[in-house]
């Protein structure tokens, strides 16, 4: 059939339109099917991969399992860090009657998130603070919203603060050829001189061909999806970086950002777990730019979520004032809490305690104990960290959430092993002997050589250690502070792997006065430098440096980098040994290992969570991950009360 384009009058507009339309329209149709099509594949064959096997029902004697069912789970949470005590508030959210025990081995409750209150003669005697541990809070992500939803059923909606509109965004990588600060694109400007340096339309160009490639290869049913699943997994970030973009900007932007976050390599971290947004878009698109253009409207990357979305309870929260809230902080990009992020802490353990939670500080778990007569009773003993040697205290559980960092919960499983295996002939003391009814959680001989697998496994998951150094200097601002033209205002600064041509391993410099002027007080500036790196030699030199040493290396650096050459009112060094998870293939395998080989249907009640165990290192991907790890276990503990 010939089509009159020349038809005039009305019936010939509307049909040459109408062609027009379909023209596009049903091409489009068949990319977005195609598109879905394996979007869908995709999934199924992640889902397949990572899918957590059923916990087995296991028969038990109505006796014990009835009263439990009476008066709720009995749960014992191993940390009092962020994880621990989000999981214990899901919890009592969701269970009111469920007890709960959290056990700290130290002193101080929130792990790593840790605000210092400065001491400053101020004339105004305000009190000011620093961060010794994570600076803020990114309320962009998924795990975002389960945080800011807790934290608004904690009643902090208003101590909320937002990081500063004209700062937040300035952030700087330091360049090797120039020797000097290159702002990431932030304004139009900015993006103009950033892709000048870097060749960005042709960088850009390349990741829209890897749309185009993967497109036919789908449309013409070329696809091998198995192959596709296993390279997304074991997809690096510097990998990714070189193939999508370019060589320099994989060695300069993807290694600075990785250092700066995970004071890693980026061609050893994954992209799933650093940069999960990236990953889904490349995972769903092929193309960083074309997802960017079309998720908004097809939605394809939720298919490969890493963080499913997570319901908060907020009950007695106006529901109104929260939406309000939750938008303006995914507007904000970046917050934090009036008088620091311990204030979280704070008012967690508090409201845990209010609530009948016991928290227990100076408690080292020491053994898990599973019971002789009921599968799914178990215990934890535990003794003073002060007295390490003294009596034991069995505590009993029907279920364990363990939020140890890798190597405390390989040796809560070593000990638990060395239990079964002692020599009669040495006997623990009379004070140590195992209560009644109880053995060691292992002693089955195929689960006791699962649980010294896992204990392998988790020894070899890779984690680094990281050091800062705190620099305040009273009623001085930044720009008197610093003697560099290309050093401004901003967030902060990062420096790439490879270095300025000596050994001290710098990652960058944060401006924290500039981001939060309200924690340290307006009239102060406040930087943080920090140390650390994925090199064994930058390890060790961090680890080993006296504090005095870190301090001076600090003053160092920010006159090298920044030209400041006042001398700082006040130094504040801190060291976090082994705190930061690196996400490698070889993490890959050890956490596969410990979560299908050990946990699962082999001990139903154990589950383990934290910063290792999520899907991210910030203060919200722990926050996440414990809730969901808090979820599965009350639907583990409903699902054998249900069969017993």
């Amino acid at each position: 059939m010939v089509i009159p384009w020349g038809r005039p009058g009305l019936d010939g507009v509307l049909l040459k339109h109408a062609c027009l339309v379909s023209a596009v329209i049903v091409p489009f149709g068949l990319v977005l099917a195609k598109l879905r099509e394996r979007a869908k594949a995709y999934q199924l064959e992640l889902l397949a991969r990572a899918e957590e096997p059923e916990p087995v029902p296991v028969p038990v004697p109505a006796g014990h399992d009835s009263a439990t069912r009476a008066h709720g789970p009995r749960i014992v949470i191993l940390g009092g860090g962020i994880s621990g005590l989000s999981a214990a508030f899901l919890l009592k959210a969701r269970q009111p009657d469920a007890h709960v025990t959290i056990l700290e081995a130290s002193s101080r409750l929130g792990g790593n998130m840790h605000t210092h209150a400065l001491q400053l003669p101020d004339k105004d005697g305000s009190a000011h603070h620093i961060e010794l541990g994570p600076r803020s809070l990114r309320t962009t992500t998924p795990a975002a919203k389960a945080a800011l939803q807790m934290m608004l059923a904690l009643g902090l909606g208003d101590k909320l603060t937002f990081a500063e509109r004209t700062t937040r965004g300035r952030r700087y990588v330091y360049n090797f050829d120039r020797r000097g600060l290159l702002e990431l694109p932030s304004s139009f400007l900015a993006f103009l001189k950033f892709a000048f340096e870097y060749n960005l339309p042709l960088c850009l160009a390349r990741d829209v061909a890897h749309f185009g490639a993967s497109l036919w290869a789908a449309l013409c049913n070329r696809s091998n999806h198995t192959a596709r699943v296993r390279a997304l997994n074991d997809m690096t970030v510097d990998s990714f970086f070189r193939t999508h973009f370019s060589d320099r900007i994989a060695a300069e932007l993807g290694s600075a950002l990785v250092r700066g976050i995970f004071s890693g390599s980026s061609t050893n971290l994954l992209l799933k777990h650093a940069f999960p947004s990236l990953w889904q878009l490349v995972a769903a698109y092929d193309s960083v730019v074309v997802g960017a253009l079309l998720n908004p409207f097809l939605h394809l990357s939720d298919h490969f979520a890493l963080q499913p979305e997570l319901h908060i309870p907020t009950a007695g929260v106006d529901p109104t004032t929260a939406s309000e809230l939750l938008a303006r902080a995914r507007r904000e990009r970046v917050a934090s809490v009036q008088g620091g992020l311990s204030t979280i802490i704070d008012t967690l353990a508090d409201r845990l305690r209010a609530q009948g939670v016991v928290i227990r500080t100076n408690v080292v778990a020491h053994a898990l104990l599973s019971s002789m007569d009921n599968p799914n009773q178990a215990a934890v003993l535990c003794a003073s960290a002060h007295e390490p040697a003294g009596p034991w205290e069995q505590l009993d559980a029907t279920d364990i959430i363990a939020t140890l960092p890798p190597p405390a919960l390989a040796s809560l499983i070593e000990q638990t092993l060395e239990l079964d295996t002692q020599p009669s002939s040495q006997a623990p003391r009379p004070t140590r002997t195992l209560p009644d009814g109880f053995e060691p959680a292992f002693t089955a001989p195929r689960l006791a050589w699962r649980a010294r697998g896992a204990a392998t496994a988790l020894r070899r998951m890779p984690s680094l250690s990281l050091a800062t150094v705190t620099l305040v200097y009273q009623n001085q601002s930044f720009g008197n502070l610093v003697h560099r033209a290309d050093a401004q205002p901003g967030f902060g600064m990062l420096i790439p792997e490879g270095g300025l041509g000596h050994p001290k391993p710098t990652l960058g410099v944060v401006y924290d006065s500039l981001v939060f002027p309200e924690l340290a007080g307006r009239q102060h500036t406040v930087l943080t430098c920090m140390f650390g790196g994925a090199d064994p030699a930058a390890q060790a030199r961090v680890t080993g440096m006296p504090s005095s040493e870190l301090a001076d290396v600090a003053q160092q650096e920010v006159n090298r980098l920044l030209g400041v050459k006042a001398v700082p009112s006040l130094c504040v060094p801190t060291l976090w040994r082994d705190a930061i998870p690196q996400f490698t293939k070889a993490y890959d395998r050890a956490r596969a290992q410990v979560e299908e080989d050990f946990l699962g249907p082999h001990l139903p009640w154990l589950q383990i969570t934290g910063k290792a165990f999520g899907t991210g290192v910030g203060v919200n991907d722990c926050i996440y991950s414990a809730m969901r790890t808090a979820e599965q276990t009350l639907a583990r503990w409903h699902d054998r009360a249900a069969h017993a």
